[in-house]
């Protein structure tokens, strides 16, 4: 939806349609086909749960711990997959195996917690760099092609990685605020 909007305000300023539109005939739907269907085997399969308990080998079977864990898989996820959509659809089901394997209840405020994280930081964490979202992507195929040259992955970076990174780390820090003030326990490990 954002990119049907992105679409029609370029459009509205005057770019010609064909130029505007030249970012969206990339194979960007068969990415997107592709990972909810690898989100969907994640969760048919049980991959995701196993994903899940070797996350929590790694990480420590807190709140906090389960939210650093989730932090990482997103960002692994992020260098992957150049798709906010596709990025979601692959972690949903890792995140949910995580919160069932350590014993929280799903409507619990530390699932929530859980589960809002991992979600907040599918939408920006791989917006700081080229490949971490299709705005990337798309910037450059809408470009004319006298300035393709000049857009590069470490141009964008020092652009929007500084930024996207502060919001992320605002994010994690107010999480672990609330989790401090509802007295958020996992109830297997408590």
């Amino acid at each position: 939806m954002p990119g049907l909007f992105f679409l029609a305000m370029l459009v509205l300023i005057g770019v010609p349609y064909s130029q505007a539109a030249s970012g969206f005939v990339a194979s960007s739907f068969w990415v997107l086909l592709a990972g909810l269907y690898f989100g969907y085997v994640l969760n048919k399969t049980g991959l995701g749960k196993r994903l899940a308990f070797y996350m929590l080998k790694l990480f420590p079977p807190t709140y906090y711990g389960l939210a650093i864990g989730a932090t990482v898989i997103v960002l692994l996820f992020s260098l992957l997959t150049p798709s906010v959509t596709v990025r979601v659809a692959i972690i949903g089901p890792i995140v949910l195996g995580l919160i069932e394997c350590a014993g929280i209840k799903k409507k619990s405020s530390a699932s929530a917690g859980i589960l809002l994280i991992a979600f907040v930081m599918s939408l920006t964490i791989g917006e700081g760099w080229y490949t971490g979202a299709l705005a990337g992507p798309i910037t450059f195929g809408m470009a004319p092609a006298v300035a393709q040259p000049f857009i590069t992955p470490a141009k964008y970076a020092s652009i929007f990685l500084v930024p996207m990174e502060i919001f992320l780390l605002c994010n994690v820090i107010d999480s672990f605020f609330i989790a401090v003030q509802t007295k958020t326990k996992i109830p297997m490990f408590s």
